[in-house]
């Protein structure tokens, strides 16, 4: 009985141990995830919840974006989107036209003149 116990408690921390391993694994840049369905990952300076907003309005308004979700720590933003109607580059001249930095590339200057003081 104590060995059933004992081989019942380790199956569930490994189960625990597995869900956490599996929590953390970041996706890659750019993968396809279905027809037409894609993900990407971009380097940003954004670091407010100003700059979240103003992003996710932006892409969210264009035909093919999914999903937008900014990581205000890693400054990492990863979109979700229909690779059918929209690709990669488009979504980079968006948030540069934006006045966002993208992939160490520095947003268009015009636009960042409207950007709130703490997102320039």
């Amino acid at each position: 009985m104590k060995r059933a116990l004992f081989i019942f408690t380790c199956s569930l921390c490994l189960v625990f141990m597995m869900q956490e391993v599996m929590a953390q694994k970041k996706p890659r840049k750019n993968k396809k995830i279905g027809i037409g369905n894609q993900y990407i990952e971009l380097e940003t300076k954004a670091d407010c919840t100003n700059c979240e907003v103003l992003l996710q309005d932006k892409l969210l308004a264009m035909k093919g974006i999914k999903t937008v979700n900014l990581d205000l720590d890693s400054e990492v933003i990863t979109i979700r989107y229909n690779g059918n109607q929209i690709n990669e580059n488009e979504i980079k001249t968006a948030i540069l036209a934006a006045g966002f930095w993208v992939d160490g590339e520095k947003g268009y200057k015009e636009a960042r003149k409207d950007l709130p003081d703490c997102c320039k």
